[in-house]
């Protein structure tokens, strides 16, 4: 049987492997600015505690060639393409 989260977390996970986000928390930053458009006019993020990297995936495509970008963690963070 399957509930309404379960449901809402499946395609929050398909959603997430079709757009090859790392993982469902880059939909929450994406929530949070199209809220408070925390990116706009943005031109330098720094990511500490990057890993797994879902949200450097975000903040890299927000920023494209606009900015600065830098990603940190003391986990390891494999590289990544855009």
């Amino acid at each position: 049987y399957f509930n309404t989260a379960s449901l809402i977390l499946g395609h929050l996970l398909s959603k997430g492997q079709g757009e090859c986000y790392r993982a469902r928390s880059a939909y929450k930053l994406l929530q949070v600015d199209d809220l408070f458009q925390i990116f706009e006019g943005a031109e330098r993020i720094i990511d500490l505690c990057g890993a797994p990297g879902s949200w450097s995936q975000v903040c890299r495509k927000k920023l494209a060639d606009k900015g600065f970008f830098v990603e940190g963690d003391n986990c390891e963070v494999f590289c990544m393409s855009m």
